[in-house]
């Protein structure tokens, strides 16, 4: 994951509008990779049966890690699982996968490298934590990170990033973004970390 090198205006502006963005609040917003909107939606509502959380078809998504992530299948996210797309990595150290809009990583790490990497996230101007996502225990610490990331391919997206220890003697980072409406990118950014916790707390 590299840091994003763009107008420090822009990257304040599209840092507070994530820091502000609430679900079901109808608004959400648009990034192109360069340029932000915030906009009015009125599928970023609770009300709406088939709305932004589906129902969808869920993937399962195999990694040469050892550890098989689940993923919602929308219409903006399905390349990701088509075939046609090869992950640019798939080893017992890293999986990530790009396509034109979105973009998934999952990389392992010692886990006495937790502290090292909480520093440089922390750090990195594209990026702040979201305190309602981090959970810290004696056998587990997750924290939550949103913003742009620029991607493998030098896109910068906008997504996640979730910085965790768990069983084994590991650290993991992963990271989902993409181009488009940051609220489907959210939905379908926290499915995904939802099955990678409950695998990682196995």
């Amino acid at each position: 994951m590299k840091n994003p090198n763009m107008d420090q205006g822009l990257l304040s502006d599209v840092l507070k509008a994530v820091s502000e963005d609430r679900l079901y609040d109808k608004k959400s917003i648009l990034w192109d990779g360069s340029k932000m909107q915030v906009i009015t939606d009125e599928l970023d509502s609770g009300d709406i049966l088939d709305g932004r959380f589906g129902p969808f078809m869920r993937v399962k998504i195999e990694t040469a890690l050892g550890i098989t992530l689940y993923s919602f299948s929308t219409m903006h996210n399905k390349e990701l699982f088509s075939g046609s797309w090869n992950p640019a990595a798939d080893n017992s150290e890293e999986y990530s996968i790009e396509t034109e809009n979105r973009y998934l990583s999952l990389k392992k790490y010692r886990k006495d490298e937790y502290g090292s990497l909480l520093e440089v996230f922390s750090k990195d101007a594209g990026l702040i934590e979201l305190e309602n996502g981090s959970i810290m225990t004696a056998d587990n610490s997750q924290r939550i990170f949103s913003g742009l990331i620029e991607t493998l391919s030098g896109t910068v997206m906008i997504g996640y990033l979730l910085l965790s220890t768990g069983s084994g003697d590991n650290t993991f980072s992963l990271v989902y973004a993409g181009l488009g409406n940051y609220s489907d990118i959210q939905v379908e950014a926290m499915h995904i970390m939802d099955s990678f916790k409950k695998k990682n707390r196995a």
